[in-house]
């Protein structure tokens, strides 16, 4: 159940909020000005009926700063649960055993941005991962700033007595359009079974040296 002070993701405004200057028991929460009410709980979803998906955001202070926590709850009140909760005559919250953000994966990323957005949140992992090392990565982005000549010229060098079949050719520009088709389908949110055929005929997008094995739901 969807309480009033709870903040919905989606149809509330973000720019109602402010970092609440007083403390509770040592933690800090959001509070909705146009509202003039305390916000403990983010609504990510409740169009489904009997099943709201929750983040409850807690803010600890650390010198001038605020680290975020974030706990997610589904409740779900179907009318199975229901009868039994009356049955047993209690209040007991019923949740489900795997919580899945899929039906509200675009409000969660709504509230994951607005909190990196704030001055006084901090420690909000915004890294980039790469399977190179850092050698390599530094080599990748001097050659990154330079123009187009001087990268072919340092190709030409590094290909020196180098030479290529024909079928290797062919293979590297097949990977290329395989990369740009990976690319694509990502933002697409291509359905399971194509990223599964997708997976099996391009197993080597993963990278060298891994013994990777995909499994299939029958």
């Amino acid at each position: 159940m969807v309480m009033e002070t709870d903040f919905i993701v989606g149809q509330d405004s973000f720019a109602d909020l402010i970092i609440n200057p007083t403390s509770q028991d040592s933690f800090y929460f959001f509070f909705n000005q146009h509202g003039n009410r305390l916000v403990k709980r983010f609504v990510l979803d409740c169009t489904h009926p009997n099943v709201t998906y929750f983040c409850e955001v807690t803010l600890i202070k650390k010198n001038d700063k605020f680290t975020p926590r974030l706990h997610f709850t589904v409740k779900d009140e179907t009318e199975r649960l229901k009868r039994v909760r009356a049955q047993m005559n209690e209040e007991t919250i019923h949740l489900k055993a795997s919580v899945s953000l899929k039906e509200c994966y675009a409000q969660f990323w709504q509230l994951i941005s607005y909190l990196k957005s704030l001055a006084e949140v901090e420690v909000i992992p915004n890294e980039s991962f790469s399977r190179i090392s850092k050698a390599e990565a530094e080599i990748v982005a001097a050659i990154r700033q330079r123009d187009a000549g001087s990268v072919k010229n340092i190709i030409r060098q590094l290909l020196d007595g180098v030479s290529l079949s024909h079928d290797e050719l062919n293979e590297m520009l097949k990977r290329k359009e395989r990369h740009i088709e990976f690319r694509d389908y990502l933002s697409r949110m291509a359905p399971e079974a194509w990223w599964q055929s997708f997976f099996e005929q391009n197993k080597w997008i993963f990278g060298y040296g891994l013994n990777y094995v995909i499994l299939k739901v029958q």
